[in-house]
């Protein structure tokens, strides 16, 4: 959170024209927000709309930037996007702070087995049999809160909720083939996640490559 705040100050200092009319991938790098992450938060919550140029690319302002920094640390202690997009910047930089304060305060006097906040993170299945596994073990794990298990994408969006936060996706596929790209970048853009893990049976190590990313891990199957 420190490292969000030093960041957002070094961006409020900037000039105008050092931050305005960044495209979408180079927000992506400077906020750590993956780009589909982007493109759902604005259309989701409005948490920032961007002009367009002629040719109707996003282009982000500065403002837009530093509140995306705010937001993101916000977003991974726990709270929801949807409860905070519609704040101000300073309303947002008075949250940050109020949270790296209890951070501070946790670091120099608490026990280091404590806790410093119990964030919970909202989970959606896709697969077949395989929720039905996963479910079966997670009375005793704390912090994860399965929203939705669904045999399907095309399931999931027919029971869509607009109002659900889900932070991750996990996908079972018993073989990684080609069609799988557009389908992960369809569930970040659909569900708003922050990451997606692909659980499969077989694919080539060149697949698996080409999965991997800032927003998605590939894991063999069996998985415990």
């Amino acid at each position: 959170m420190i490292n969000t705040l030093n960041a957002y100050h070094n961006i409020d200092s900037m000039s105008t024209t050092e931050l305005a009319g960044y495209k979408i991938g180079a927000v992506s790098r400077i906020t750590g927000i993956g780009s589909e992450t982007l493109r759902a938060w604005e259309r989701r919550y409005a948490a920032v709309v961007p002009s367009r140029t002629e040719s109707g690319d996003r282009q982000y302002s500065r403002d837009d930037v530093a509140k995306l920094l705010l937001l993101k640390t916000l977003v991974d202690n726990g709270i929801s996007i949807g409860t905070i997009a519609s704040l101000s910047l300073n309303e947002l930089k008075e949250h940050v702070e109020v949270n790296v304060s209890n951070q501070h305060h946790y670091d120099i006097d608490s026990p280091k087995t404590q806790k410093f906040t119990d964030v919970e993170c909202s989970v959606a299945l896709f697969g077949d049999g395989f929720p039905l596994r996963i479910l079966d073990g997670l009375e005793e794990v704390q912090g994860i809160n399965i929203v939705g298990s669904y045999e399907s994408f095309q399931e999931y969006n027919e029971r869509l909720d607009q109002n659900q936060q889900i932070n991750v996706v996990i996908i079972e596929k018993p073989t990684i083939n080609n069609d799988i790209h557009d389908e992960i970048n369809k569930i970040l853009e659909v569900t708003g996640a922050w990451h997606v893990i692909v659980i499969y049976g077989f694919a080539n190590q060149e697949q698996i490559e080409q999965l991997q990313s800032t927003q998605v891990s590939v894991i063999r199957s069996a998985v415990d």
